[in-house]
């Protein structure tokens, strides 16, 4: 341990000479500690806050740079012999460029950069919903935009494609029981001559009066000639 009763050894001074030498005619002396001498950045020194603010500023040591970022073109002088960037946010988005992987959202086409093992085709649920809502429907039915106060519309506002295309060749709106089936099996394939009406429903019970009242039905429904042609025929002569 340092003994309490020693003196501190002084500290040693240095001289160095006033760095406004237009001020004098000849360098004027100045002495400072040496401990101040190291801590001094600039390397200049006066004798005088008028002798200071004469100099002015220090000359700058290095060349005005362009910023490297694509787009950017700003000119800036550089605090560090190694600054590339005007700024932290050109810096950052270099760097996310480098580091992370574009993508693009299919709903609202923002374009971000994510972390590989974020990427996606949306840049949030909310927005993944949505897209879902205008392109998807259910059983995987291509849709098209429902005319307004459509029974059948659901709640995007939307309907299926065959059930459109089939209410367009009937004149009419699809009456509860009626379904559209596709010919070939493809659910995409709207094409007029591929769809074709189906009637679900069933009378109640099997008794003869339920089965003709129920065939009487569907030809006044389905076939109206042939059962005004029918009735025709039945009338005595």
């Amino acid at each position: 341990m340092p003994d309490p009763g020693r003196r501190k050894k002084p500290e040693s001074r240095v001289t160095v000479y006033c760095a406004n030498a237009d001020a004098h005619a000849e360098p004027e002396p100045i002495v400072h500690y040496r401990s101040y001498v190291k801590k001094n950045k600039t390397g200049r020194f006066f004798c005088s806050t008028e002798c200071r603010d004469a100099a002015g500023a220090k000359p700058r040591r290095r060349e005005m740079r362009t910023c490297e970022r694509s787009g950017c073109g700003i000119t800036f002088y550089p605090r560090t012999p190694h600054q590339r960037f005007c700024s932290t946010e050109c810096a950052d988005l270099v760097s996310r460029t480098k580091t992370k992987v574009k993508q693009t959202c299919l709903h609202c086409g923002k374009v971000d950069y994510v972390s590989p093992s974020r990427v996606g085709q949306f840049c949030g649920r909310e927005h993944y919903d949505a897209y879902r809502a205008e392109h998807a429907a259910p059983k995987t039915y291509p849709s098209v935009q429902a005319p307004p106060d459509h029974p059948r519309a659901w709640e995007n506002g939307r309907i299926a494609q065959h059930v459109f295309v089939m209410e367009e060749m009937l004149g009419r709106y699809l009456l509860p029981g009626e379904n559209v089936h596709h010919k070939n099996g493809n659910r995409k394939d709207a094409r007029p001559a591929n769809l074709e009406l189906f009637v679900s429903f069933q009378p109640h019970g099997q008794r003869p009066d339920d089965l003709a009242d129920y065939a009487e039905e569907l030809l006044r429904r389905y076939r109206p000639a042939s059962l005004t042609r029918s009735l025709r025929e039945r009338k005595p002569s």
